[in-house]
């Protein structure tokens, strides 16, 4: 385009004034006001002359650009008589690249293009591309959830099976379907009633006839979500080629376009078939409703549900691990409401901790930890132009964590490390993970295990059997906590009822909610309203007529109040035999008996199929003695009679054939939990109970609950306030529960209000318990008999017997290098083990083993080695003659 001038004075006066001036101030800093086109334009011809010049620059005129440069050099110290600024604009044009067109260009600055191609290449990349996308057509499939697509998958297969069998065209069925034929939807309403029917399971029972079929759909809306998956998978497979390769005006006919989740408001073939659906429950006694009632937890429910986890941990079985992973995932879900999926896969790398410096007092050191919320039931093929993230503080349960797990780059081994005395010099100090952990799970815990220990802790809490709370509740509690009201409520009278009003407001918005919990305002209005309300509504009806009932009605409304924690929770000793008559189990017993004689891995399994067929038996009779005990006292509490007569319930499990020593180590965190015990006190608990060894004794110093009956002794551990059933269990309690390596005062003696202080052993306690307190308390305690611990799986042996165990165990089965699990267990994670010989010199040099047992830690007489962090229970026993010489 030929350049001219008045073309480009038009387009300068469209510049905003000011344009230049940043440019100009740079330039000349002593320079008047910002150069206008404008003023510029009135100028003398040589100005004119020069932004023909510039216009020429513009369109990449080589010579004209040099007679600009050479005039604005020449004149570099006497600017032209010009208004101000006009230099420096003209300066700013010599930026100006030349065009590509221009071979004999000189000019050395060049502005790079944005998608600067050669054309042939960019051909050859279109083209490439263009064969990939067309090789690999998009695929409606690869846009489902994992979960979704094998549930279409199982139904479509059915779907052929079902027209195999019935001998028809599986595909002609869905092209008559959309002409609305009706042989088409006789077809369809046979299936899924053929689906509902054929539905069913082999499953063991009570009575005399051992097995019976149990039909697993039982609800129209999973009837809804069959019919709806299969509408799709036809529409997907038959009906889409059919859009594709017929005339565009005549493609609406084949789509039938249902939704299971929105049938009231379209019409069609398809939507025909899912109205006929309640009609079918009707016949053959399909639920139309939910199957669960919906509840909301409360704080106080979710204090709860924790408190039996830890007070009753001998009644709830799983690792440690899982306890303290359950423990952090119910918190969570309870702050936010968050999705159990959500919670159960968080990693490290999602948590991040550092120390702050406190803003009220900045000597103080805070340490804090931020979690990132990855949201579930999201599209997985969908582009994000938002952060749905969510920040919570969550420590002690985190923190014991990673030191259990060795996770912080900066070597940090107890929670004294993570709390530091010194004030610090910057307001934020982060602290690191290792690399090799951020991908590791902080919240171990599966989905399957989550659900086995909530419904065990609900079950030993007393819920009564129709109670059925899922987690789901947890969701709907955080829900209405987080929920905010369009509009102030006004109190139309009292001041009371003003106060009362935080008892069901919510704290956020309606907007901040939904963005936290990651729903809609219609998903939250149509499903996470609880059943059971926690406002008063007569009050709000008749104000300070109708009473202050408030609180009454919160309390009402808890997911808890009908519970009994006394209702029986194990089946007795002969309703276990009587299992072992039945027909079936004397016949899996016989089969493994013979099985594992000939095929020991095969019997395995048999095995397994005798542990499930107890478990399924156990709770069916345990459901049903619960219901004949709720029955029961419900009648005596209806008329004001007394329950003590009744027989007292199984305090331990019948099926169990050890005990455990770890429960009653998790039973000993959750007093430190109950007594606000410090964060150094409760980590250290919490990383013993994790690691499975003896904590260090930290004292309660609260009054233990008194006894439910005046005949039943006192029978407690005076250091944790655990009640036992006889002094065996007692003493096998203290020696596995507590260690004793360094003195302490007496948390009875304290309570009572004196201080007295014991020396540092088992033994020690033992006599003072019996002199100050009562003798029948008095753990009995032994000296082992076996002097030679070994450090790789923690066990004592004598000094010949170690040298059995350890060539049968560990000598030809060690691979090097190792770290040494004595060093681990003691917090010292550098000493690895090469060799054979290497091994033995670290144990004789490094944990004082002795030389009478190769690789053994060795007590030898009137030497007293350090005291191993997994051996307690060994030390804390001693010889049955030695101990009743000293307790005599």
């Amino acid at each position: 385009m030929p350049y001219r001038p008045e073309r480009f004075a038009r387009r300068a006066q469209a510049t905003p004034p000011g344009a230049g001036a940043g440019l100009q101030n740079r330039q000349h800093p002593s320079a008047g006001p910002p150069l206008f086109w404008d003023t510029a334009m009135e100028a003398t011809p040589p100005l004119r002359r020069l932004l023909c010049i510039a216009g020429a620059c513009k369109q990449g005129a080589t010579a004209e650009r040099d007679e600009l440069h050479g005039h604005l050099s020449l004149n570099r110290d006497a600017p032209p008589s010009s208004p101000p600024g006009v230099r420096a604009f003209f300066l700013s044009l010599l930026l100006i690249p030349m065009t590509r067109d221009d071979a004999n260009a000189s000019w050395p600055i060049v502005r790079p293009r944005a998608r600067d191609i050669d054309p042939a290449k960019l051909l050859t990349l279109s083209l490439d591309i263009l064969r990939q996308h067309e090789d690999n057509p998009i695929d409606p499939v690869e846009f489902e959830a994992a979960k979704t697509k094998q549930f279409r998958n199982s139904v479509w297969g059915r779907w052929h099976e079902f027209a195999k069998i019935m001998s028809f065209d599986p595909s002609q069925v869905w092209i008559d379907l959309c002409y609305r034929r009706d042989t088409a939807k006789s077809y369809c309403r046979t299936f899924l009633e053929v689906y509902v029917s054929t539905s069913t399971v082999r499953r063991p029972c009570l009575g005399p006839e051992e097995w019976h079929d149990v039909r697993t759909v039982n609800a129209a809306a999973t009837v809804q979500d069959v019919w709806a998956a299969l509408v799709k998978r036809a529409d997907q497979q038959v009906l889409l080629p059919l859009r594709q390769g017929c005339n565009p005006m005549q493609a609406g006919i084949y789509d039938l376009g249902f939704s299971s989740r929105n049938n009231s408001s379209r019409s069609g073939p398809a939507y025909e078939v899912a109205d006929w659906i309640p009609m079918l429950a009707e016949k053959i006694g399909l639920s139309l409703t939910q199957g669960f009632e919906k509840r909301e937890l409360s704080d106080e429910d979710i204090v709860l549900i924790l408190h039996t986890l830890w007070s009753r941990a001998e009644h709830i079985q799983c690792t440690p691990d899982v306890r303290l992973a359950f423990h952090a995932a119910v918190i969570i879900i309870g702050i936010g409401g968050f999705r159990s999926a959500s919670v159960l896969g968080m990693r490290y790398k999602d948590v991040s901790f550092a120390w702050t410096r406190d803003i009220a007092n900045p000597l103080k050191t805070n340490l804090v930890a931020t979690i990132t919320i990855h949201h579930v039931k999201l599209r997985k093929y969908k582009v994000q132009r938002d952060q749905r993230s969510q920040q919570v503080c969550l420590l002690t349960a985190l923190a014991t964590r990673a030191i259990r797990d060795n996770a912080f780059k900066g070597g940090y081994t107890s929670i004294d490390q993570l709390l530091p005395e010194k004030p610090l010099d910057h307001d934020y100090v982060p602290l690191h993970w290792k690399s090799s952990v951020l991908d590791a799970k902080i919240v171990p815990c599966s989905y399957r295990s989550f659900w086995k220990v909530w419904n065990r802790t609900l079950y030993v809490a007393g819920l009564r059997n129709d109670d059925n709370i899922r987690p789901y509740a947890l969701r709907v509690g955080a829900g209405g906590r987080l929920d905010g009201m369009e509009g102030p409520l006004k109190p139309r009278a009292s001041q009371v009822w003003e106060a009362n009003l935080s008892l069901f407001t919510g704290s956020l918005t309606r907007a901040l909610s939904n963005y936290i919990m990651s729903h809609t305002t219609e998903v939250f209005e149509r499903s996470y309203q609880a059943r059971h309300l926690t406002a008063n509504l007569m009050r709000i009806a008749f104000d300070s007529r109708a009473g202050d009932n408030d609180r009454m009605i919160r309390s009402l409304s808890s997911a808890f109040s009908r519970r009994d924690p006394d209702a029986p929770i194990y089946v007795s000793t002969d309703e276990l035999a009587a299992f072992e008559e039945r027909k079936d189990i004397q016949t899996l017993r016989q089969l493994h008996k013979e099985t594992f004689k000939k095929e020991p891995h095969k019997a395995t399994a048999i095995k397994n199929q005798i542990r499930y067929l107890l478990d399924c038996l156990e709770k069916l009779k345990l459901q049903e003695i619960r219901r004949k005990y709720f029955d029961t006292v419900d009648n005596l509490r209806g008329r004001h009679e007394s329950t003590e007569h009744l027989d007292p319930q199984l305090t331990e499990n019948p099926r169990s054939v050890r005990e455990v020593p770890s429960f009653q180590r998790a039973v000993l965190t959750g007093k430190f939990m109950r007594e606000n015990a410090s964060i150094v006190t409760l980590g250290e608990s919490m990383i013993a109970y994790l690691e499975e060894r003896p904590t260090k004794l930290h004292p309660l110093v609260s009054k233990p609950p008194p006894p439910k009956s005046a005949n039943v002794m006192d029978m407690r551990c005076l250091l944790c306030c655990v009640p036992f059933a006889t002094v065996a269990t007692l003493s096998r309690h203290v020696s596995t529960a507590h260690c004793f390596d360094e003195p302490f005062h007496c948390p009875e003696c304290e309570r009572n209000g004196v201080l007295v202080q014991v020396e540092q052993s088992c033994i020690s306690w033992a006599s003072h318990v019996k002199a100050y307190h009562k003798q029948f308390i008095a753990p009995s305690v032994a000296v082992s008999l076996k002097p030679a611990y070994c450090p790789l799986c923690a066990k004592c042996f004598t000094e010949r017997g170690f040298s059995l165990h350890f060539r049968q165990a560990h000598k030809d089965k060690l691979s090097y290098p190792f770290a040494c699990p004595e060093c681990d267990r003691e917090r010292n994670h550098d000493s690895m083990i090469c060799s054979f010989d290497a091994w033995g010199l670290h144990v004789q040099n490094t944990h004082d083993g002795g030389d009478t047992a190769f690789g053994a830690i060795v007590r030898k007489r009137g030497i007293k080695r350090a005291a191993s962090t997994a051996d307690d229970n060994a030390l804390g026993r001693k010889v049955r003659k030695e101990s009743a010489k000293i307790l005599s």
